[in-house]
């Protein structure tokens, strides 16, 4: 048998994450396995040979991502170069898809497969892009079920929907113990904890921070007994954040990674917009979410997005089960008025816990990183098994699929 060689590429540190589970697996059901691409340190230490470490480009909106076009035209020069010499037998992009359609239309003029790993979120925003990714991507790797028929209506049927890893990284956090945490700081005492979750990319916590603290401040003076934790991304400097906290005054303990401890010792938490409201969904937490971009990218946002709400949490679920609070919502009055509103009503709280965990439970199971590992292993072995329908969890009716147009 030849030798196989999967190629690799993700932009952010969600999307490194991810890649890492998957290269888990691979390797344990194909050791000899050649692995190499770009993304992050997990996918490196998970054992891929990291070709560029790019999730320090990572950044948020259209004006933001300016700054990252020189560097990354570069990358893609030489990512034609290593492509050409190597021949991987397929290439798997996760996420980032500025950047990744970009590697897709390239791969496919070589004639090299590729498959899309959490597809850029069409049912959200820009639904026209659908085609042209049909048009580049031999398979689609679906983690939300609404997004299976959109891609079929386009003509894709090679389309793999096992349901999304977010329960699968959660028990790998708790095995691997992923962030480091003081729990005696915030254990005991009356008051309920709050765990601040200001997002992973440096621009998203610049704007965010400041406001989540002035809140976490108003909440202190109304609720003094309040125990806060800050769960921070690696990618964000940890002296930076500590000089803002040390400004606000509050007492606040840090827990650094991607551990999933921040979240479970909280009974409320206020988290930036993104797949860490999935995760804080699935460990049945109330929540309160907020965003904020530049101006310029906020309007280019309302021009395209197709949603009533932007938090998975919610998107999930259907409804608004959790308050939304973005850009100029997003004020630390407001994000006060909506966390009282949950410490005043433990009945709520409970209420919201349980709908979270339900909405989780329908797109989510364990073991969907090792499907996915095990489909696409065999996508790279020249074609899928078309005999066994892959979806594995109930695709959503049609009047699921208007709810999210």
């Amino acid at each position: 048998m030849a030798h196989n060689r999967i190629m690799l590429l993700a932009g952010e540190l969600s999307g490194d994450i991810h890649g890492a589970r998957l290269i888990e697996r691979f390797l344990v059901h194909d050791p000899d396995l050649e692995i190499f691409g770009v993304g992050g340190s997990a996918m490196e230490a998970s054992g891929m040979e990291l070709i560029r470490n790019i999730v320090d480009l990572a950044v948020v909106g259209f004006w933001e991502a300016l700054s990252s076009v020189i560097p990354l035209y570069r990358l893609l020069n030489d990512l034609k170069h290593i492509m050409i010499t190597r021949r991987p037998n397929l290439v798997i992009l996760i996420d980032y898809s500025g950047f990744n359609l970009k590697v897709a239309k390239l791969a496919k003029s070589l004639g090299i497969p590729v498959a899309y790993y959490f597809c850029p979120q069409i049912w959200a925003w820009r639904r026209y892009r659908a085609s042209r990714i049909a048009s580049l991507v031999d398979y689609i790797v679906a983690v939300f079920p609404f997004e299976v028929p959109i891609y079929r209506k386009v003509g894709v049927d090679k389309i793999l929907y096992f349901g999304h890893p977010v329960l699968d990284e959660i028990d790998h956090s708790r095995k691997a113990r992923a962030g480091i945490c003081d729990k005696t700081a915030v254990s005991g005492g009356k008051g309920l904890t709050i765990t601040l979750m200001p997002g992973s990319r440096a621009m998203e916590v610049a704007k965010l921070l400041p406001v989540i603290l002035e809140a976490s401040s108003l909440i202190a003076a109304r609720y003094p007994d309040t125990r806060f934790i800050l769960r921070l991304a690696k990618s964000i400097e940890r002296s930076g954040v500590e000089s803002s906290i040390s400004a606000s005054g509050l007492n606040i303990t840090i827990c650094e990674g991607f551990g999933t401890e921040a979240i479970e010792m909280a009974d409320l938490v206020i988290v930036a917009s993104g797949s860490a409201t999935l995760e804080t969904a699935a460990l049945g937490k109330p929540m309160v979410i907020v965003y904020k971009v530049n101006f310029l990218s906020w309007l280019m946002v309302k021009l395209f997005i197709s949603l009533r709400n932007v938090g998975l949490a919610n998107i999930i679920s259907g409804k608004s089960l959790v308050p939304e609070l973005i850009q100029w919502d997003a004020t630390p009055e407001n994000i006060f008025r909506e966390a009282a509103i949950f410490i005043d009503n433990p009945d709520k709280r409970a209420d919201i816990s349980r709908k979270l965990r339900t909405a989780v439970d329908r797109i989510s199971s364990h073991g969907v990183i090792d499907r996915v590992a095990c489909a696409l292993l065999q996508c790279s072995r020249n074609g899928i098994d078309r005999s066994a329908d892959p979806v594995s969890l109930p695709l959503t009716n049609d009047s699921e699929e208007r709810d999210m147009q």
